[in-house]
């Protein structure tokens, strides 16, 4: 006595959440920084795994190994690195980290830190005596009226040191 019930199942399939966070500071530009973390396998017998970032990841994010066998706990895991080397100031590296066994993966989000610019600090070998100059209250020089001032012709004339206005 029994029937068949037909009901209508709707699956929605998306992604796990990230099991961490992995930050990477970077010590400059161009220079190689890393991060080490283990992993073992889920079983008591080594499992083969394949590590990657996910496409639309930064390429100065790297890890290795990328492939191999991910030791038990009991043989202490697998030692994995991930390496960032930036290239320019003012970016945000980001990447997605996958790790894949047969029967288990891990993911994780890694970010790229790249240290606080700091300006070098300059000094002036000489430091300025009393205040500085305001630009704004020099006043615009008139020469036709100082040479008007001028007695005598000055040291480029031809005729040196010579009256400009006659005796009277």
């Amino acid at each position: 006595m029994g029937g068949l019930w037909k009901f209508p199942v709707r699956f929605v399939a998306t992604d796990p959440p990230v099991d961490d966070i992995i930050h990477v500071e970077a010590s400059g530009l161009g220079k190689l920084s890393s991060v080490g973390f283990r992993l073992h396998s889920q079983t008591k017998l080594p499992a083969i795994f394949n590590a990657y970032f996910e496409e639309g990841s930064d390429h100065e994010l790297n890890v290795a190994p990328q492939t191999g066998e991910l030791l038990p706990e009991a043989m202490g895991g697998t030692v994995f690195n991930v390496s960032f080397t930036p290239m320019v100031y003012g970016r945000i590296y980001k990447g997605k980290l996958i790790i894949q066994s047969p029967d288990m993966q891990w993911s994780y989000d890694v970010r790229g830190v790249i240290p606080e610019y700091s300006p070098p600090q300059g000094r002036s070998s000489i430091p300025p005596k009393g205040p500085l100059p305001d630009k704004k209250q020099r006043q615009v020089r008139n020469y036709i009226l100082d040479n008007l001032k001028l007695t005598t012709t000055g040291v480029c004339s031809p005729i040196k040191g010579a009256p400009l206005v006659g005796a009277q």
